[in-house]
């Protein structure tokens, strides 16, 4: 499984983003990778260089990684479960199973029951929004 991005607390709250890319945009503005209401436009980036990923602040918020404080234009390394809060009101968290590289995922299928699965897929031209099919209560992007 990818690494990840799931938001703990905020507006987006148990939504996950697939990081796909070795750079990833987060923020509240439409041209962001990975879209969070509640945060400033282009609030964070995301950036996967040798083997480790960092923040970086891209606006005023205050934002701290891990409970550091991450000043603007700064950056920060995060490790696996680490989180990002902005403000005092969204908290992302960086959860990886394996390989910590970004990596592209067409189609993830898991076991939703003994008799039933469900599977959750990332559409290649989408902002890496989960959608989930085939399940009660079905939703998509």
């Amino acid at each position: 499984m990818p690494a990840r991005i799931v938001i703990q607390r905020g507006q987006n709250s148990s939504e996950q983003f697939w990081i796909e890319e070795e750079v990833t945009r987060i923020g509240s503005a439409a041209d962001c990778t990975f879209v969070v209401q509640g945060i400033p436009s282009h609030c964070i980036t995301l950036l996967y260089r040798k083997g480790q990923y960092s923040v970086v602040n891209r606006s005023s918020a205050t934002i701290e990684v891990a409970g550091e404080p991450l000043l603007p234009t700064a950056d920060l390394p995060i490790r696996r479960g680490e989180r990002v809060s902005v403000g005092s009101d969204t908290t992302l968290q960086l959860e990886i199973e394996g390989d910590p590289a970004p990596s592209r995922r067409s189609t993830l299928a898991t076991p939703h029951s003994a008799n039933k699965q469900h599977e959750t897929s990332v559409e290649p031209e989408s902002t890496g929004k989960l959608t989930q099919k085939n399940w009660p209560g079905d939703w998509q992007q």
